[in-house]
C-alpha cells in the first residue's frame, strides 16, 4: 500500500462534508487499504469512534486535524493540516484544537508553541501559499512557507498535490514553490464526498448553512472538494507523479497514536493537612452518622464500614468527596437539593454524607445496586437542583477545581427525517403544501428513518412516484438525513479531570463561562474520564417557590427534609386522586392506580411510581386488593416473606430479586445484581446457564430443585419489569413533598403552578379551575398588590402582572420600584409617576383591560376613554413640575357607559388569556344544569348518543368540501379548557348563524374518535341567549297528593329529562296545597312534544305553561 489519504472531512467537518465515516471506512476496507486519516474543520469531534471502527476493521488510524490558522500576509485564517506523529502529537492537536475552539484564532506563534509531534500538510485548495499564488503573489508564498518552516522545521512539512482539472498553471506554479522551498509534495483529495454523486448533497449543505435556495450555490464552492478514491483512481490522476502518491504512504508509516481506553482519570478532592482521601471520608462518613442515627445500631456501622470498604478498594473516595461538596455549596446558597436520583439512593455512605436524603436502612435499599464490587464501573451519583440554578453549580465547580478540569458535555443535533424534508424543500423551493404532505408521512417517535418510512407507506410510494418534486425532495433529504448538522450541549453532564482535561479530550466554548469538550459523553466514558450528571429539576423549583411563598406569606418555616411522611391528609389527597402538579403522579392513569391502592404510607407511593409502567401495571390490580384486605398476600416461599411483604408479596422492585437470590441461593448482593443483568438480557444461553447455578447454589442452602427452579422462573419473568427501588423511593419523596403541600397549603401551591406554567393557558386554566373548586379566589391584577408572578394569601391566589399582554419584565420592574415609596392613590397618579422611557401605551390598555386598576373606582370603560387624555394630563403635570399638587384630581374622565358583565369578561380574555372575575357562561348555569355539559379540560366520553357542551365561540373557520357545500370548523372554551367544533353541512345549515366569536352556544355531538385531543362532531347547536329567554317561564303540572301520585310523579320526571331546556318545572300537589320546585337539572323546552308527552299521564288542564314577561 503507498498511497493513504491524509485529507478527509467526516460528517463532523459539520455541514462541510457528506462523508460518513461508517461508508469511508468500509470503502477503504474494501479497497484494502491500510490506512486512512482524519482531519475535520477546526474540531475533532469524530476521533474517538473513527480511532475504533479502523482499529476494528484492521486499518490503521491516523488522527489529524485541519486547523485554520491566521494569514501572514492575508487577513483572515487558512487551513493546515496537522497530522500526529504520536501520543505527544496527538495530545498536541488536542490544545491545538481546545484553542481554535475557545478563543476562535490561533497564529503561528501559539501553534509552533504547542507543535512539536505532528507533520504539517499545506493544503492545495484554500491554504495561504496557495491563495496568494492564485493572486499573483509567490514571492508572499515563498514568505509565508519560510516562517513555518523557520518555526516548524522542514522535516515535518509538506505540500499537498490534489489532483485537480483545468488548473495547469497553477498546479505547475504549486510544483515549483514545492522544490524552490525544498518540500515535498505528497497526493491528497481533500476529501468531503464518499462518492461524486454526494455532489448535490454537499451543494444542499452549504445552502442550508448560508440559508440560500441550492440554485443560488455555485459549485465554485466545492470545486476543489474531493471524494474518496481507490489507490488505483488516484494513480491514474496522477500517473506522471507516482513518488507524489508515495509520499502520501510515507507520512501514514510516520504516524503511530494509540488511545488508551482503560485509564482511570478520576479527580483528587483537596485534602486538610494530615489526612488521605481515604481517612478524611471515613472521618466526615462517621460525623454525618452522629447527625442522621445518633447512636447508630451495630448493623448501621457494619453496613457503613461494608460500603467504606468496598469504596476504598474501587479507588473511589475522592469521587464521595466531591459530590459531597458540591451538595453543601448548593445547600450553603440556599438551594434544594434533590432527595436523591437513580440507585445512588441505595447508599449509606451518600446519605451520611447528605448527598441523599433517603435512608437506605429504613427503606431497605442495596448498595451494591448502585456501586457493585462484582463489576468494574465508574460511580454514577446525579444530582437534582433548581432548573434556574444548576449553572450555580457548574460554576462552583469549575471556580474550585479549575476552569480547565471541568467542562460540559457536547451532543450533537442531526437532521431529522421530517427536518430533512423540510430543509430539502426549502433549498429545493418546493411548494409548502407538498413539503407538508411529504412530512405528514413520516411517524413520530424514535426509531423512524425516511427509508423506512418508504417502505411502510404506499401512499408516500405512489406521491414520489407521480410528482417529480416530490421525489428530487425525498431523495435529497434521504442524502441529509442523519448526518450532525450542530453542536449542542448536554443537559446535565459534567466531566472532571485530576489534569487538565484538554490533555485527555479536546475543548471548546459555546454559551457561558464553562468549556464544552468535543467529545460526547459515551466517548469519554471510555477515556476513563468521571462524568456527573447535575440535573436542573423543575419540581425543585416549585418546592422552593412554594415554600418561600409561605415563610413570606404566613411565617411560617417549612423543613421538607424533615416532614412527616405518615401524614393522613396527604395520603387522603392521593387517594382520591387528587394529583394535579404532583411530579410522577398526575397522569389520568396514575390517578386510577393511587384510588385503586389507596396509599396509607410512604412504601405505597414507591410502590405505585414503580409499577404504573408498561407490564408491572398488570399487577397493580394484585397490589390494590392485597394492600386493601381484599385478598391474602402469597409468597413463592415462605423464606421470602419478609423480602415481599413490603409489597404484599408481588415482586416490584430489582433489589427484592437481588434480595431472593442472595436469600436462597447464597449469592452475594454483587452476584446477585449480575444474575439480574444477566437474565433480562433474555439470551437463552445465558438463562440456562444461570438456572443451572441458581439451582446449585440452592440446593446447598437446602431447597429442593423444584422450590429452587421454580423461583428462578419468578426472577426471570420480573428481571425486565423491577424497578430500581433507590429511584422510585428518592422520586416518590418530591412527589410526597409536592402533595403535603397541596394538602396544607393550596393557594400557595397552585400560585407556584400558575407561576411555572405561565404562557401555557391548557395548564393555567385548568390550575386555575382546581383553585376556584378549592374555594381559592382568583383575584385580577393589580398595580397595588400583584408582583410579576402570582403571589397567593390563605385563600386567594393574586394574578400576577406578566402575564398581562404586552407587559414586559422591565415596566414591572419601574411599577414595582416607584411603589415601595408610597401606593399608587389613583390612575393619573399611577400615569405621573411612570417611567415614560419604559411604558407605552399598548401595556397601559392591557393593564385597564386586565382590572389592574379597578381598586380605583373608575370604569374599564371610562379609563379606556380616557387614557389618551389622561397619559397627556400626566405629562403636563410632570412638565410643571407639581406645582399643582392635588393636579391628579382635576382631571375629569371621559363621561363613558360602564362595561357590561359580558364586556369586562371579554376585556380580561383579551388582556390576561382569562375570564377573572367570572365566565361569560355562568349566567346560563340554570338553564345548562339539565343539559349536564362536559368539561372541555376532560377526555370526551365516547357516548353513542352523543353529549352536550356549552362554549363561548372563540374562532370560526368556514370552509366548502368538495361538493362545495359550506361547513365550519370552530374553536370554543368553557373556562376549563378549549375544544375543536365540526359543523358538517346538514348541522351548519340552520346554525351558520348562531357561528359568531363571543357568542355563547350549546352543542350535542360525538367524540372524534381519530383526534389527538378533544373535537366533537356537531348534530345539534342551541342559542344559549334564547334558553335564557325561558329561565324565567314555569312549567305547573298538577297531581293530586304526594302518597298518591309516587308513581305519576315518577313518569313525569322520566318524560321531562327527554326535553332539557330553560323553562323550570313546578309540582303542585292539590290536597296539600303545596308546590314543589324540580332542581335545575329539570328544566326543559317547551316544545309541543313535551306538552303531548306530559299529558298522557296528566289531564290537560293539569299541565301549563305560564311565561314570564318582562
Amino acid at each position: 500500500m503507498e498511497f493513504v489519504h491524509l485529507h478527509i472531512h467526516t460528517e463532523y467537518s459539520l455541514l462541510e462534508s457528506t462523508a460518513r465515516m461508517d461508508t469511508l471506512i468500509e470503502q477503504a476496507s474494501d479497497a484494502g487499504m491500510e490506512a486512512l486519516a482524519i482531519t475535520d474543520k477546526n474540531g475533532m469531534h469524530g476521533v474517538i469512534p473513527f480511532y475504533k471502527k479502523c482499529e476494528q476493521a484492521g486499518i490503521k488510524p491516523i488522527i489529524g486535524i485541519e486547523l485554520w490558522v491566521e494569514g501572514l500576509k492575508r487577513s483572515g485564517s487558512f487551513p493546515v493540516l496537522l497530522l500526529a506523529e504520536n501520543n505527544s502529537g496527538y495530545r498536541e492537536l488536542m490544545r491545538l484544537s481546545t484553542i481554535k475552539q475557545t478563543e476562535q484564532v490561533i497564529t503561528l506563534d501559539r501553534t509552533a508553541a504547542v507543535l512539536e509531534n505532528a507533520v504539517v500538510l499545506f493544503p492545495y485548495a484554500e491554504s495561504e501559499p496557495a491563495a496568494l499564488l492564485r493572486d499573483g503573489d509567490p514571492s508572499g508564498a515563498e514568505e509565508v512557507l519560510e516562517a513555518w518552516t523557520g518555526r516548524v522545521g522542514a522535516l515535518s512539512m509538506y505540500m499537498e498535490r490534489q489532483p485537480v482539472q483545468d488548473e495547469d498553471d497553477m498546479i505547475q506554479a504549486w510544483k515549483e514553490l514545492a522544490a524552490q522551498q525544498k518540500l515535498p509534495l505528497a497526493a491528497g483529495f481533500n476529501v468531503h464526498m464518499t462518492s461524486f454523486d454526494e455532489r448535490e448533497a454537499l451543494l444542499a449543505l452549504k445552502a442550508v448553512e448560508t440559508g440560500k435556495p441550492l440554485s443560488d450555490v455555485s459549485l465554485e464552492h466545492i470545486k476543489h472538494q474531493g471524494w474518496m478514491k481507490d489507490e488505483e483512481g488516484i494513480r491514474r490522476l496522477m500517473e506522471n507523479e507516482p513518488d507524489v502518491v508515495r509520499e502520501a504512504g510515507r507520512i501514514a508509516q510516520r504516524c503511530h497514536v494509540t488511545i488508551d481506553f482503560n485509564q482511570s482519570l478520576l479527580p483528587s478532592f483537596p485534602l486538610p493537612e494530615g489526612h488521605t482521601a481515604e481517612s478524611f471520608l471515613r472521618d466526615q462518613c462517621f460525623r454525618g452518622l452522629k447527625y442522621r442515627f445518633g447512636e447508630p445500631e451495630q448493623t448501621v456501622l457494619e453496613r457503613l464500614e461494608h460500603e467504606l470498604g468496598i469504596i476504598h478498594d474501587m479507588g473511589f473516595e475522592d469521587y464521595f468527596l466531591l459530590v459531597a461538596d458540591f451538595v453543601d455549596f448548593a445547600r450553603r446558597q440556599g438551594m434544594l437539593v434533590g432527595p436523591g436520583r437513580g440507585s445512588a439512593a441505595g447508599s449509606l455512605v451518600s446519605y451520611v454524607l447528605e448527598i441523599t436524603d433517603i435512608d437506605p436502612v429504613r427503606h431497605n435499599l442495596l448498595f451494591e445496586r448502585f456501586l457493585n464490587p462484582e463489576r468494574l464501573n465508574m460511580p454514577d451519583i446525579d444530582i437534582d437542583f433548581p432548573d434556574y440554578r444548576r449553572d450555580e453549580v457548574m460554576e462552583y465547580a469549575a471556580r474550585t477545581y479549575g476552569w480547565e478540569h471541568v467542562a460540559q458535555i457536547v451532543t450533537f443535533g442531526t437532521f431529522g427525517a421530517r427536518a430533512a424534508l423540510r430543509d430539502a424543500g426549502r433549498i429545493l423551493e418546493a411548494p409548502q403544501a407538498l413539503v407538508d404532505r411529504l412530512a405528514s408521512f413520516v411517524p413520530q417517535g424514535p426509531g423512524t428513518s425516511l427509508r423506512k418510512t418508504y417502505k411502510d407507506n404506499q401512499v408516500m410510494r405512489d406521491l414520489l412516484e407521480k410528482e417529480s418534486t416530490a421525489y428530487a425532495v425525498f431523495r435529497l433529504a434521504v442524502q441529509l438525513e442523519g448526518l450532525p448538522r450542530h453542536t449542542s450541549v448536554h443537559a446535565a453532564g459534567v466531566v472532571m479531570s485530576g489534569s487538565r482535561l484538554f490533555d485527555h479530550v479536546p475543548l471548546m466554548k459555546k454559551d457561558g463561562n464553562i468549556l464544552l469538550t468535543q467529545y460526547p459523553m459515551d466517548d469519554l466514558e471510555e477515556l476513563g474520564l468521571l462524568k456527573m450528571d447535575f440535573l436542573g429539576l423543575k419540581n425543585l423549583s416549585l418546592l422552593e417557590r412554594m415554600t418561600a411563598s409561605i415563610r413570606y406569606r404566613e411565617n411560617e418555616t417549612i423543613d421538607l427534609r424533615r416532614l412527616p411522611l405518615d401524614d393522613e391528609s396527604t395520603y387522603k389527597m392521593l387517594s382520591n386522586g387528587d394529583t394535579t402538579g404532583i411530579f410522577q403522579l398526575e397522569s389520568a392513569g396514575m390517578r386510577r392506580a393511587l384510588k385503586q391502592i389507596q396509599p396509607e404510607r410512604f412504601e405505597d407511593i414507591a410502590a405505585v411510581n414503580a409499577l404504573y409502567r408498561p407490564g408491572p401495571m398488570e399487577n397493580i390490580p394484585v397490589y390494590a386488593e392485597r394492600k386493601n384486605n381484599q385478598t391474602e398476600p402469597e409468597y413463592p416461599h415462605e423464606d421470602l416473606r419478609d423480602i415481599l411483604a413490603p409489597t404484599y408479596g408481588v415482586i416490584v422492585y430489582q433489589e427484592q430479586i437481588m434480595q431472593i437470590a442472595s436469600t436462597m441461593a447464597g449469592y452475594s448482593f454483587g452476584q446477585s445484581d449480575l444474575l439480574r443483568r444477566a437474565v433480562s438480557k433474555k439470551d437463552r444461553r445465558v438463562l440456562d446457564q444461570e438456572r443451572t447455578r441458581f439451582v446449585t447454589g440452592a440446593q446447598k442452602q437446602g431447597y429442593d430443585e423444584q422450590t429452587a427452579s421454580a423461583v428462578y422462573d419468578l426472577i426471570v419473568k420480573f428481571a425486565d419489569y423491577g424497578f430500581n427501588r433507590s429511584h422510585a423511593a428518592a422520586y416518590s419523596l418530591i412527589a410526597y413533598q409536592l402533595a403535603y403541600l397541596k394538602a396544607h397549603y393550596p393557594a400557595h401551591f397552585y400560585a407556584a403552578l400558575l407561576t411555572l406554567h405561565a404562557g401555557n393557558p391548557d395548564k393555567m386554566g385548568e390550575y386555575i379551575r382546581e383553585a376556584a373548586q378549592k374555594d381559592i379566589a382568583i383575584l385580577p391584577p393589580s398595580v397595588n398588590e400583584s408582583t410579576a408572578v402570582f403571589q397567593a394569601a390563605s385563600r386567594s391566589i393574586r394574578f400576577g402582572l406578566l402575564p398581562v399582554k404586552n407587559v414586559n419584565a422591565e415596566m414591572i420592574r419601574s411599577l414595582i420600584e416607584e411603589r415601595r415609596h408610597v401606593k399608587y392613590s389613583g390612575f393619573i397618579d399611577f400615569l405621573m409617576r411612570l417611567n415614560p422611557d419604559v411604558w407605552r401605551r399598548r401595556p397601559l390598555e392591557m393593564l385597564i383591560k386586565a382590572g389592574a386598576f379597578d381598586e380605583f373606582g373608575t370604569d374599564r370603560a371610562v379609563l379606556l376613554a380616557s387614557l389618551d387624555r389622561a397619559v397627556e394630563y400626566a405629562a403636563f403635570q410632570k412638565d410643571v413640575g407639581g406645582l399643582l399638587p392635588e393636579g391628579h384630581m382635576d382631571f375629569r374622565f371621559v363621561d363613558m357607559p360602564p362595561f357590561t358583565e359580558l364586556e369586562n369578561y371579554e376585556a380580561e380574555k383579551e388582556s390576561a388569556g382569562f375570564y377573572l372575575t367570572g365566565h361569560p357562561l355562568h349566567k346560563y348555569d340554570r338553564v345548562l344544569a339539565p343539559f349536564e355539559p362536559v368539561s372541555f379540560h376532560e377526555e370526551l366520553p365516547g357516548n353513542r348518543n352523543g353529549v352536550w357542551a356549552a362554549g363561548m365561540v372563540e374562532e370560526v373557520k368556514n370552509v366548502r368540501t368538495r361538493q362545495g357545500q359550506s361547513m365550519a370548523f370552530a374553536s370554543l372554551t368553557d373556562g376549563t379548557g378549549s375544544m375543536e367544533a365540526v359543523f358538517f353541512p346538514n348541522v351548519y345549515r340552520t346554525s351558520h348563524n348562531l357561528l359568531q366569536e363571543q357568542r355563547p352556544i350549546l352543542i350535542r355531538g360525538r367524540a372524534d374518535q381519530k383526534a389527538e385531543g378533544n373535537k366533537l362532531l356537531v348534530d345539534e347547536v342551541l342559542d344559549l341567549e334564547e334558553l335564557q329567554r325561558t329561565v324565567d317561564d314555569v312549567l305547573y303540572l298538577k297531581l293530586t297528593s304526594r302518597q298518591g301520585d309516587v308513581q305519576k310523579a315518577k313518569k313525569i320526571k322520566d318524560i321531562v329529562k327527554r326535553y332539557p331546556g330553560g323553562t323550570l318545572v313546578c309540582l303542585y300537589y292539590e290536597n296539600e296545597k303545596t308546590a314543589v320546585r324540580l332542581s335545575d337539572k329539570y328544566r326543559v323546552s317547551e316544545k309541543d312534544a313535551l306538552l303531548n308527552d306530559l299529558k298522557t299521564v296528566l289531564p290537560e288542564e293539569f299541565v301549563v305553561l305560564k311565561k314570564h314577561r318582562g
